[in-house]
């Protein structure tokens, strides 16, 4: 059985209306996900410049 393009959008738009609310959370999460791997690659590239430092020490 076909649906028709009213049947369609009516679909479309409960799926958006259930959706909604856990959009924020979802971007709530990603934003703190992104803000987390940045810190650890700040992290990372203070050890690799400490590193770096101490291979120049090391090399004469």
């Amino acid at each position: 059985m076909s649906r028709t393009p009213e049947q369609n959008l009516d679909g479309v738009m409960r799926y958006l209306r259930h959706m909604e609310p856990k959009r924020e959370q979802f971007e709530q999460v990603t934003r703190y996900d992104i803000a987390a791997l940045q810190a650890r690659m700040d992290c990372m590239e203070a050890h690799i410049a400490q590193l770096e430092a101490r291979i120049d020490e090391l090399v004469p």
